[in-house]
């Protein structure tokens, strides 16, 4: 269904220019974070059944190499907004260093 991703860090590379706030149709993925000692969250998925909001797109923090972790787009409808094309070509370039 459609639900609302929340840009929560709009200074990262991978959400540059990327609207504070999009609407997708997609699926709610579900990933609960142990701890974001290791990580650092971008965007937040709307809660659905909780009042907390689900981490969608985070960065892994290693000094030796960059990873993204983006639990959106599972759908053509999700491939073709255009908030999610811009997630991930950003996150691209970064992992690439462009």
């Amino acid at each position: 269904g459609e639900f609302e991703v929340t840009v929560s860090d709009t200074g990262h590379k991978v959400t540059e220019e990327v609207p504070e706030k999009f609407k997708i149709i997609d699926e709610n993925y579900r990933f609960e974070l142990k701890s974001e000692e290791y990580v650092h969250v971008c965007c937040h998925n709307a809660p659905d059944s909780t009042d907390d909001p689900i981490p969608s797109v985070w960065v892994v923090k290693d000094p030796r190499t960059r990873i993204v972790c983006i639990t959106l787009g599972h759908d053509d409808k999700a491939h073709a907004n255009p908030s999610f094309k811009k997630l991930l070509t950003n996150a691209v370039k970064w992992v690439g260093r462009k």
